[in-house]
C-alpha cells in the first residue's frame, strides 16, 4: 500500500512538472502530435468514452493502412503562441503539418467548433477535403470529438479503408466500479483498524 501510494505521488509531481511545460509551449499541439496521434486539449474534460473511441478508431486506421493525425482546438488558448488561426482550420491544419514536417509527412485532421481542416505534408488536401464539405460539428466540446471520429472513419472510407465500429466505453460503469474499489479498500480499513483495537485490548490484559 506504501509503495502504491509512493508511486502515485511520483506521477503527481511529474503530472505538475510536464503540464506548465505544455501550457508554455508555442504550439502546445506540435510537440504532443510528434509522438501521438491524437491531441486533446489540456483545459477540456472530454467525455473519456467518447476519447476512447476516437483514439481506437485513428489506431485501427492506422494499422489498417490509412494514417492520419488529429487535433482538436476548443478554444484560441488551446493554439498557444498562434490564437489568431482560431477558427481557421484549415489555414491551421497548414500551419501545423509544416511543424510536424521533421517526423511527419502524412495527413493531419483538424476540428474546431466552426469546422475541420485538413493537410497533407503541410499541404492542402482538396480531394480528401471534398470528403468532409458535408460534415458539420455541432455544440458542445465533446462534439468535436464525435465529429473528429466521423471524419476520420468518412475519409478512411474514401480510401476503400474499412473501419470496424468501436463501442463506446460507459465512463459511469468506470465510476461505479471506482466507487466499488474505494468502498472495499474502506471497509479493509476498518476491519484491520478493529482487529488492531481487539489486539491490543487483549495484549493488555497480560500487562
Amino acid at each position: 500500500m506504501h509503495r502504491l501510494a509512493t508511486l502515485a505521488a511520483l506521477a503527481f509531481a511529474l503530472a505538475a512538472l510536464v503540464t506548465p511545460m505544455a501550457h508554455a509551449d508555442g504550439d502546445p499541439a506540435s510537440d504532443w502530435l510528434y509522438t501521438q496521434w491524437v491531441f486533446f486539449p489540456f483545459d477540456v474534460q472530454f467525455d473519456s468514452g467518447l476519447k476512447q473511441v476516437l483514439t481506437t478508431t485513428v489506431q485501427d486506421a492506422k494499422q489498417r493502412g490509412y494514417p492520419i493525425k488529429v487535433a482538436l482546438v476548443a478554444q484560441p488558448s488551446d493554439l498557444g503562441a498562434v490564437p489568431q488561426l482560431f477558427a481557421k482550420p484549415e489555414q491551421y491544419a497548414r500551419f501545423l503539418g509544416l511543424e510536424l514536417r521533421f517526423l511527419y509527412h502524412g495527413r493531419l485532421l483538424i476540428v474546431m467548433p466552426n469546422g475541420l481542416g485538413l493537410s497533407r505534408d503541410g499541404k492542402p488536401a482538396p480531394r480528401e477535403r471534398r470528403t468532409l464539405a458535408a460534415l458539420r460539428v455541432a455544440r458542445g466540446d465533446d462534439a468535436l470529438v464525435e465529429a473528429a471520429t466521423s471524419a476520420v472513419r468518412r475519409l478512411a472510407a474514401s480510401a476503400g479503408v474499412r473501419l470496424p465500429v468501436v463501442q463506446r466505453s460507459s465512463s459511469h460503469s468506470s465510476n461505479d466500479r471506482l466507487v466499488i474499489a474505494y468502498a472495499a479498500i474502506g471497509a479493509g480499513l476498518l476491519l484491520v483498524a478493529g482487529w488492531l483495537v481487539r489486539h491490543r485490548k487483549r495484549a493488555g490484559r497480560w500487562l
